[in-house]
């Protein structure tokens, strides 16, 4: 390594260290990317494309293409899940691409992959227009391709023709059209059926195909007009139930078969919905000849799949009816070399493996050369930002090629770089990287010979829980970004209770079976068998009114101590984003005998943790978790013992209440935690060990508490995405609150310093009646467009009347309270549309107080600053994404900030990417809530000491 005398660089990179990141999650991540590196295998894909569109436009759109399968064969750690996030961003603009990992529930396989499509298509990627999802692209290309020919022709034949000539002109304009160009008012219904009725005509005659159920719903989705119905169709297409009210108002119809009372047959309504999610990816890949290229669907994380030969098969046969009945895709599938030889190809049927091996390519080796480039490329934002001497600095070609004789993989090599990179910053154990003094990588270790000590913690645990705490902010994301699907969370509760039972418990248990009621409809459950004792049962259920009614009296009748009921007692899981049950379900669930069943809605902090472990356990079968100096891959072993030392299963209240009913389960649970482990908030209690791991995991010292400050999750700053540029250069004010400080630290872009904050208002409280000096006013309201409907920039005049009622309440409460003098404060508002419309709701108080925008605003700063973010339910402005408006608006402020936004809107993944999804519930958990009635009942008297108390 380098030497730096002068420990000039070293100080530096100790504040900025480089991310060195070692695996992708999933291929919508954005990490540095070398293009030399499996460049040809890239290339061959993007040709297989090329090959596919040709032939698809060649053709007339009721033909298509079959699909085409490549494998793709790597190592661990390789680049597989890189190679699809390559992929992912330079082809889902043209190419929707979909992202299926491994199925976890043998009997709803088919049904897996539809709703990880439809959780893909959801999905915001480069390339769109802003606020677009994959889906909407899509959709909106399809039936614009359809709509198009059946407008002309009612032109040609005088048919209302002047509307839909306007229609016509729209849509040639651009598709993305179609979602706005129904106009309000008592005729919109009748022209979305005027449009869904040809739609559907067209489709049942040249592609019968077509699922009538499925496109109706899609229709309907291009022209819902709020993110709640949007999402209630896109629950419903997946299979997940809705109330019965919904599905009438939205015209959804009946696709998924439901059982009519509770002697219907289990087996059948099984094998139907499998039937139907089939023919509803068939639906997909049909309505993609109208978009004239084809889609990319892949398949990747199969490496669990070893050992589950019912699983593995059953996936076999999905995969041959998806090749035989659904056209215009290319089908990609990623697995290890070693597996695909000793296990696929032993376990499914030569007809399958021709289809997905079609083509099979082969990833690059690694060697020093490519080594320098990735470590360059992985180095470069921080070497441009500290301006540091070298591409590589502190690394020389000495360690790279030292390294690199170590390491068999990228990632491998980026872990022991990563750690070589820790001791040199140390300058404990700083390595010179000559040939007698460089310090060799050790060999591997057995598990069995490392010892964690206090001083030097066990490399394996340190690991465990580091790659756990980035799978919970993962999971946080992928949680907001999903919908509710029972058939996943009980393949992943399951297969965590198999593999933890399995290594915790001796003798282990028999989970193998499932409680069933003569064939009649139950739950998705598994029955739970010890050694000894009474068998338990462990159930998920997300149905809705009379199925939810009959699949809890089918399992209930088979649970309690009687010697003819197949378990002594049943955990009942259900998703808490699912509607919460009434009538006869709710009077059913409320009387269920403590001592033999209870029910448990997930909250957030509960779904995480199960998505958080299940998917670090599949990262770890893909041998993406390394621990040591020698970055080590983690085998599967040794990563569940990790987990029950650790003790994180008691994260999961589902495997206590199993243990409670069953205490020989107990060492489903691990041990409790270790004090002398990272980090020292965790307990040994272990009634606190589900808060307090969460919390130190996900940097949030609120998670257990009740109420709404525990609805909102903290996300570090040193996590969030830096791809929102910020172009604010106001000068750097002298002085501000150190909770205000704090925001402007958050909201500041990687590479900027912020200023030199200093703290003499620290010693005064935040305004009577507030509790910080940072302060959210939740506010919610319809967004109301510009009066000239043709405007060029309509966002740019938009108002939000029940934002301006709420800061006019608001003002007249702090004068009449002599709280604050109107000219101390200033009313920040992102458009000229809304500041005129604040002049106007205060009437003649508009003339002591200052509102503007931002442009007009002249770097005026104020005591007091209102920031009112007007958007709400639509797509945002530009003027509204990155840094530049908020972090403009907070620096406005001497002492307060109140912000008067809808916190659901600016947490919704349908108007926002991830990385500003991210930033804003980071900036919305550093900011207290206070609702507006509570402002409102607040006693002139109040002390300021009152309202820091309050």
């Amino acid at each position: 390594m380098r030497q730096d005398e002068t420990n000039i660089y070293r100080s530096l990179l100790e504040e900025r260290p480089p991310k060195l990141i070692t695996y992708v999650n999933t291929p919508w991540e954005e990490v540095p990317d070398l293009a030399d590196y499996n460049a040809k295998a890239f290339q061959i894909l993007q040709r297989r494309l090329r090959a596919m569109t040709r032939r698809l436009q060649a053709q007339a759109p009721s033909a298509g293409v079959a699909s085409e399968g490549v494998l793709i064969l790597g190592e661990a750690g390789t680049g597989k899940t890189h190679l699809l996030m390559r992929v992912a961003r330079a082809m889902s603009a043209t190419n929707p691409v979909m992202f299926i990992h491994k199925p976890n529930n043998e009997e709803a396989v088919a049904q897996h992959v539809w709703a990880q499509l439809i959780e893909s298509l959801t999905r915001h990627v480069p390339g769109l227009a802003p606020g677009q999802s994959q889906l909407d692209h899509l959709l909106a290309h399809v039936f614009t391709a359809v709509l198009t020919p059946i407008l002309e022709k009612d032109i040609g034949d005088n048919l209302n023709a002047k509307l839909k000539q306007r229609w016509l002109k729209l849509l040639k304009q651009t598709p993305s059209n179609l979602f706005g160009m129904l106009e309000g008012g008592s005729g919109r219904q009748k022209h979305l059926d005027y449009l869904r009725n040809k739609t559907l005509a067209y489709l049942r005659i040249h592609h019968p195909d077509v699922d009538q159920t499925v496109a109706r719903a899609l229709i309907n989705y291009c022209f819902l007009a709020t993110e709640r119905d949007r999402r209630a169709t896109l629950t419903w297409l997946i299979g997940q139930e809705i109330d019965e009210t919904t599905v009438k108002r939205l015209g959804l119809g009946s696709l998924w078969p439901e059982p009519l009372d509770e002697k219907d047959s289990d087996i059948y309504l099984r094998q139907e919905r499998e039937r139907l999610a089939i023919r509803a990816i068939q639906t997909v890949g049909d309505l993609a000849r109208h978009y004239g290229k084809p889609l990319i669907l892949a398949f990747d994380q199969l490496e669990g799949l070893r050992g589950e030969t019912r699983l593995t098969q059953r996936w076999g046969d999905v995969m041959q009816q998806l090749f035989t009945v659904v056209p215009n895709m290319l089908v990609l599938t990623a697995v290890f070399p070693g597996l695909w030889e000793s296990w696929f190809r032993c376990e499914l049927h030569q007809a399958v493996q021709d289809r997905i091996a079609q083509d099979r390519l082969e990833l690059d080796p690694f060697d020093a050369e490519r080594a320098e480039a990735l470590l360059a490329v992985h180095l470069r934002d921080t070497v441009e930002e500290l301006n540091l001497p070298d591409p590589i600095y502190p690394f020389t070609r000495e360690d790279v090629a030292e390294l690199c004789g170590k390491a068999h993989s990228p990632r491998t090599f980026l872990q022991a770089a990563r750690n070589r990179l820790d001791d040199w910053l140390d300058d404990a154990r700083a390595v010179v990287s000559t040939s007698a003094t460089a310090v060799p990588i050790p060999c591997e270790t057995p598990a069995s010979e490392t010892s964690p000590t206090a001083s030097s913690p066990d490399p394996i645990l340190k690991a465990v829980m580091e790659s756990y705490r980035r799978a919970v902010v993962h999971a946080q994301v992928e949680r907001r970004q999903g919908l509710p699907n029972e058939e996943d969370l009980f393949g992943r509760l399951s297969q965590l209770l198999r593999k933890l039972a399995a290594c915790g418990v001796t003798p282990p248990p028999d989970c193998s079976g499932r409680v069933t009621n003569r064939g009649r409809v139950m739950p998705s459950n598994l029955l739970v068998r010890p050694a000894e004792g009474p068998a338990v049962a462990l159930a998920v259920c997300h149905a809705q009114g009379n199925s939810l009614k009959s699949r809890l009296e089918n399992l209930l009748a088979m649970v309690g101590p009687e010697n003819d009921r197949v378990a002594a007692a049943a955990v009942l899981v259900r998703d808490g984003r699912c509607p919460v049950p009434t009538g006869q379900s709710e009077a059913l669930l409320h009387g269920l005998d403590p001592g033999r069943a209870v029910a448990l809605m997930l909250d957030e902090r509960q779904g995480v943790a199960i998505q958080a472990l299940s998917d670090l356990l599949t990262a770890v079968e893909q041998g993406e978790v390394a621990a040591g100096p020698d970055a080590r891959v983690i085998d599967e072993s040794e990563f569940l013992d990790a987990v029950l030392r650790l003790g994180l299963p008691r994260t999961i209240r589902a495997f206590e209440e199993l243990v409670r009913f069953a205490p020989v389960l107990a060492g489903l649970l691990g041990q409790p935690l270790d004090t002398s482990l990272e980090p020292e908030s965790f307990t040994q209690t272990p009634s606190q060990t589900n808060s307090a791991a969460l919390a130190a995991a996900w940097g949030n010292d609120r998670v257990g508490t009740s109420g709404p400050a525990s609805n909102s999750t903290a996300v570090k700053a040193d996590a969030l995405p830096n791809d929102v540029p910020c172009l604010w250069d106001e000068p750097a004010p002298e002085t501000l609150p150190a909770e205000l400080a704090e925001l402007t630290r958050l909201l500041t872009p990687e590479g900027q310093s912020p200023w030199n904050v200093a703290t003499a208002h620290d010693a005064a409280p935040p305004l009577q009646g507030l509790p910080s000096r940072a302060v959210l006013i939740p506010v919610s309201g319809e967004v109301e467009p510009p009066d000239d409907e043709h405007d060029d920039q309509p966002h740019l005049k938009r108002t939000n009347p029940a934002q301006v009622r709420a800061v006019t309440t608001l003002l007249r409460r702090w004068i009449d309270t002599k709280t604050v003098e109107p000219e101390q404060v200033l009313i920040l508002a992102p458009y000229d549309a809304q500041a005129r419309a604040l002049r106007e709701g205060l009437g003649t108080l508009a003339q002591r107080v200052a509102i503007a925008t931002l442009e007009n605003s002249r770097q005026r700063r104020a005591d007091v600053v209102v920031a009112v973010s007007t958007d709400d339910q639509v797509p945002p402005s530009p003027a509204l994404l990155g840094r530049t408006w908020m972090r403009s608006a907070v620096a406005r402020a001497r002492r307060q900030w109140v912000w008067i936004a809808n916190p659901q809107y600016l947490i919704n993944f349908r108007f926002f990417p991830v990385a500003e999804l991210m930033r804003n519930r980071a900036t919305l958990s550093r900011c207290r809530t206070v609702p507006l009635a509570t402002l409102e009942a607040t006693t002139p008297a109040a002390s300021h000491g009152d309202a820091r108390s309050a």
